[in-house]
């Protein structure tokens, strides 16, 4: 037995030392669980705050006869908007449960952020606009009473429900209790569906979010004329026999048909993954995805292959808008110049690789949204006009006609001025009919390209 004694020791301490490991790691896991119950209940009790103050915020506007108290408080609802979305955003329930709140919560504050803007700029408001925000206002009010009483009928329990959420599946919770809090939010979700379709000046409107693309012509393509579309696409910069082969279909605003095109004898290992739009067989993308060896070309050399890239496709008068460059290389992003009008709704992105100028990547998406036959109007406001109207501070540089996109995706004429303040430069767009300031945008050169921000 005497000889037996350090075993049985050491047998001990490990023994301890096993134990107290694991109530270490289980004192842990409880905190850590303790510490995210925390912080979904009050995300929870914070969402339940902000709803109640947007509803009675809403209530405010519909009262009021004041544009200036109206402005406050219409950008005060924006804000409570804002934070409730982004307390729902933190909860931790799937999804889809929450999809027709969450959309309802973002257009809200977007549709009350739209009517401040108005007033703001001295446009009057019509009646319709005020029915709309009264039935936004009474959905905010439902959402509010039921999340009141989802608090009140699990306020013994709620601590303890996302406790189980964080450790089990959205079905074993369901199963432990037949009124959890996901059955308060899917009977919220379903009611949300009533909320009126709002068009307004504004991001999230049912109008953009429902846009169709304008680009696009003609009927729809099959699979073989998409692989055919595809080969063309790439046959300009490949001289290798190609596989080429339909993997399937991608959905989204554009429908497409996703084509893989894979060269043959040249023992690289490479392939472009090209996505070819079911309507009128135009292709939206294009990706090379390959090993990137060391810079032989510079941003200028790029440019060059690029515009020679898009003319070859047929995007002919593209000029460079901004650039990126990155781990090897430099992604172009081109504008449509019409008529000596800097269209810039028709944006394409070209990634060229700085190795050897291998133009590796291609997205025409945005061009395909907005591009189509378009008629200027004639400009009411002269390039001397403007250079006057902006801030005299700015020292112009330059003044140019271009189109820009509002957040409706509805588009304006107005006078690009580019301008410099105190070192930096900036784009102030004034509209080319009325004058008005419709946007600013400040150039910032970086060691990674030049971006507008």
């Amino acid at each position: 037995m005497e000889k037996n004694w350090p075993v049985l020791l050491v047998s001990l301490i490990l023994i301890a030392a096993v134990g107290f490991w694991g109530y270490s790691q289980y004192t842990a896991r409880q905190r850590l669980e303790n510490y995210l119950s925390n912080q979904y209940q009050q995300s929870f009790y914070q969402l339940i705050s902000a709803v109640e103050g947007a509803q009675v915020t809403a209530a405010k506007s519909l009262v009021s006869a004041s544009p200036r108290e109206n402005i406050i408080n219409l950008t005060d609802l924006w804000r409570q908007s804002n934070i409730a979305k982004s307390n729902l955003d933190n909860i931790p329930i799937e999804h889809p449960t929450l999809s027709r709140t969450s959309q309802f919560l973002t257009q809200l504050g977007d549709y009350a952020y739209s009517l401040a803007r108005q007033l703001a700029k001295g446009r009057p408001t019509t009646d319709q606009q005020w029915e709309k925000l009264g039935r936004l206002r009474e959905e905010a009010a439902y959402l509010s009473t039921q999340l009141h009483q989802a608090q009140d009928e699990t306020v013994d329990q709620l601590a303890n429900r996302w406790g189980e959420m964080v450790q089990n599946t959205r079905r074993q919770v369901q199963e432990s209790a037949d009124r959890s809090i996901n059955t308060f939010f899917d009977r919220i979700d379903k009611q949300m569906v009533q909320y009126p379709t709002l068009i307004y000046d504004g991001p999230f409107s049912d109008h953009v979010l429902n846009v169709k693309p304008k680009g696009l012509e003609g009927g729809n393509i099959d699979e073989n004329q998409a692989e055919e579309a595809a080969r063309r696409f790439v046959s300009f910069q490949r001289a290798e026999q190609m596989n080429v082969k339909t993997r399937g279909k991608v959905e989204g605003r554009i429908p497409a048909y996703h084509v893989v095109v894979e060269p043959q004898g040249s023992g690289r290992n490479i392939r472009a993954d090209i996505n070819v739009s079911r309507q009128g067989g135009q292709v939206i993308s294009f990706l090379t995805t390959r090993s990137i060896g060391e810079t032989t070309i510079d941003l200028n050399r790029a440019k060059d292959i690029a515009k020679k890239f898009l003319a070859d496709r047929g995007f002919e008068d593209m000029i460079p808008s901004y650039q990126v460059q990155g781990e090897g290389s430099a992604v172009i992003v081109y504008v449509n110049k019409e008529d000596g009008v800097v269209v810039y709704p028709d944006q394409v992105k070209v990634k060229v690789a700085l190795d050897n100028g291998e133009v590796i990547g291609f997205d025409a998406f945005q061009y395909y949204m907005a591009h189509r036959d378009r008629d200027f109007p004639e400009p009411k406001i002269t390039a001397e006009e403007a250079r006057r109207m902006v801030n005299p501070r700015l020292q112009v540089e330059k003044v140019t006609l271009a189109l820009i996109p509002l957040p409706t995706l509805a588009e304006v004429l107005c006078w690009e001025v580019k301008s410099t303040l105190n070192g930096e430069t900036y784009l102030v767009y004034l509209n080319a009919e009325t004058g008005e300031e419709e946007q600013v945008l400040q150039v910032v050169d970086a060691k990674e390209g030049t971006l507008v921000i």
